[in-house]
């Protein structure tokens, strides 16, 4: 097993352990949760009480495995972001500010990023100066990822996708695209900023090749052990152990 470490020299960050970082699946939305595996039939003349109902995404494994690989990291504390249009340079003034001395916010400017993306909504980008870091084995990085299908949040802001490689680069500074409409938001404490997965760095070949007996094979092998049955075709998860009854 790879182990992963995550320290902090904030003595304030280590003992509070209601910001440490947790297991993605502490962070499953809750429409998700409240989903059933199964709904009615629609727009079938077939009904039987022994045949199953249509299967909704939460039979899906690879939903699972979004929702449970990797680490979340929180807001330390509340944060208060105020973007406010300049009516005399059209640009956005941008200020932060936290209720402690121990975590603090930096600002991309402008034309670092935002400037060059047009119709990308990103009135500023903020960046966490994270307490956390992160340390892994020789060749080891993670993907800095959204919080994927919480869509509450990401209509206001979110973190954007990156790579770290966390056997050389230890510090963490998640950042927030700030996209509302909204001049000042806050940012609550322990609310999930982004999930950070880890992988292996390797050199992959993607190659066009001729279609073959031995890939038809695994194609009709693989759709016959998920449709031939009414219900459980998929397999169980082998990243996450989860059951999809």
């Amino acid at each position: 097993m790879v182990e992963i470490k995550i320290a902090t020299a904030n003595e304030l960050a280590a003992l509070d352990k209601t910001i440490h970082p947790q297991p993605a699946k502490n962070f499953i939305p809750s429409w998700f949760k409240d989903m059933p595996v199964k709904v009615p039939l629609e727009n079938s003349d077939y009904k039987s009480d022994l045949m199953p109902y249509d299967r909704t995404v939460k039979a899906c494994p690879s939903m699972h495995d979004v929702f449970h690989s990797g680490v979340v990291f929180v807001s330390p504390c509340d944060v208060h972001l105020s973007v406010i249009k300049n009516e005399f340079t059209g640009l956005y003034d941008c200020t932060w500010h936290t209720p402690s001395k121990d975590y603090s916010i930096e600002l991309h400017k402008h034309n670092q990023m935002a400037d060059h993306i047009p119709g990308s909504g990103i009135k500023a980008v903020f960046k966490f100066v994270y307490p956390f870091s992160m340390y892994a084995p020789k060749g080891y990085s993670v993907y800095q990822m959204p919080m994927v299908y919480h869509y509450e949040q990401m209509k206001d802001w979110y973190c954007p996708y990156g790579i770290v490689d966390v056997d050389r680069h230890h510090e963490l500074n998640p950042q927030i695209m700030y996209i509302s409409d909204k001049p000042e938001m806050i940012i609550k404490k322990g609310t999930p900023i982004c999930y950070y997965v880890p992988f292996k760095r390797e050199d992959y070949k993607y190659n066009i090749v001729e279609w073959n007996d031995d890939l038809r094979k695994k194609s009709v092998l693989s759709r016959g052990n998920v449709f031939t049955y009414f219900k459980n075709g998929y397999l169980k998860s082998k990243n996450t152990g989860s059951d999809y009854k």
